[in-house]
């Protein structure tokens, strides 16, 4: 009883997944059917624009007698080779105080314009002060103790000792204030170029000296790019030659000169360096900023250039279909050169001032009588 209640749910279960398949081509065949019709409704759509195109006449017309054409080019063939570079700039600075001490004031702001000489912040001078005033005593005492005795030696009064020990103690002690007088002007730090403050460290009360850096300006009216290029390429540039940097995102667009290459490959990742400087108008560009560079691989001059895909290959060679004054397709014998960006150079076989097939290009063959349907 059990075994034919087990072959009864085999049977069921069979059943089902049959009709599950059966339903599911169907369903495939429904939608390739409505596929089917859709085509018929295009082909019947083409048929009745060209039947408009050949004046109202449906029959004998031959799709593959309608092209359109492209003009042949004459013009400098160039390849790039694209490399990404990085922007640096050749003034970022940390501004530091030359004598340490503890800051009284910080005049510097993050984003604010500094001029080269422009106070940044103020060293305590308190005892500084002090120390000039103590020595200015010193030396008000000491001129007047020089001075009587010049007066006297000048008379023959006195001993030549007396003069002489006035007069280096007059002269120590105005080196000593010229040099107090250096460090105080020290106590204020002031920018040592011009740019903008970037970023702000230094704090009122904070202790600062020589290694702690007050604030870090940036020039960026004189910036530069690294762009790092494959070792294979060794010899491809030249110092001078043109660089083109790039960065879309503000349709930044310049064409340099190669300031500089380097002679050593990285043994990290097997390039070398090109560098450039470039101009950054109202400091649009950032150091570290990625950005795209093209080198000047190769430079034809005065070359017909045509799109890549209307070139075929035969048993010949290569070859381009074109047509002429008549109408009539022509066949020619093309030795292309090298190819990039969806154009190739063309060396033999082109005057320039052909008219190439484009759209049916693969649908004729020499000597076809074509009509031109160019869009307008």
């Amino acid at each position: 009883m059990k075994k034919n209640n087990i072959l009864r749910t085999s049977a069921l279960i069979m059943l089902f997944f049959i009709s599950a398949c059966n339903g599911s081509k169907q369903e495939q065949a429904q939608k390739i059917h409505e596929k089917i019709d859709t085509k018929k409704k295009e082909i019947a759509d083409l048929e009745m624009q060209l039947k408009e195109l050949n004046g109202g006449q449906k029959e004998n017309i031959d799709v593959s007698k309608f092209i359109s054409t492209i003009p042949a080019t004459r013009r400098d063939f160039v390849m790039y080779l694209e490399a990404p570079a990085k922007v640096y700039t050749k003034q970022n600075i940390y501004v530091t105080g030359e004598i340490g001490g503890a800051l009284k004031a910080v005049y510097a702001t993050a984003g604010m314009q500094a001029r080269k000489g422009m106070p940044l912040a103020q060293v305590d001078d308190e005892l500084i002060q002090k120390n000039i005033a103590e020595v200015e005593g010193y030396y008000q005492l000491a001129n007047d103790v020089y001075t009587r005795q010049k007066n006297l030696w000048d008379q023959k009064i006195g001993s030549e000792i007396q003069y002489l020990q006035a007069k280096n103690n007059k002269e120590s002690l105005e080196k000593k204030l010229s040099t107090i007088r250096a460090q105080l002007s020290k106590t204020t730090i002031v920018s040592p170029i011009d740019g903008v403050v970037d970023e702000v460290y230094g704090k009122f009360g904070q202790l600062t000296g020589p290694t702690t850096p007050i604030c870090r300006i940036v020039n960026l009216s004189q910036i530069y790019i690294e762009a790092e290029v494959a070792e294979s390429y060794v010899g491809k540039f030249k110092k001078g030659e043109t660089i083109i940097a790039e960065y879309a995102p503000l349709n930044y667009h310049y064409e340099v000169p190669i300031a500089a290459i380097t002679q050593q490959i990285d043994p990290a990742n097997h390039t070398f360096k090109v560098t450039a400087n470039i101009p950054n108008p109202d400091g649009q560009l950032k150091p570290n900023l990625l950005i795209n560079t093209k080198l000047v691989e190769y430079n034809s001059k005065n070359k017909v250039v045509v799109p890549t895909k209307l070139v075929q290959e035969g048993m010949s060679g290569n070859y381009i279909m074109t047509v002429n004054a008549n109408g009539v397709v022509e066949k020619k014998q093309i030795k292309v050169g090298r190819s990039y960006n969806g154009s190739t150079e063309v060396q033999e076989g082109l005057n320039g001032d052909e008219q190439l097939i484009d759209l049916g290009y693969k649908n004729v063959v020499e000597g076809d009588k074509v009509t031109v349907k160019n869009q307008m």
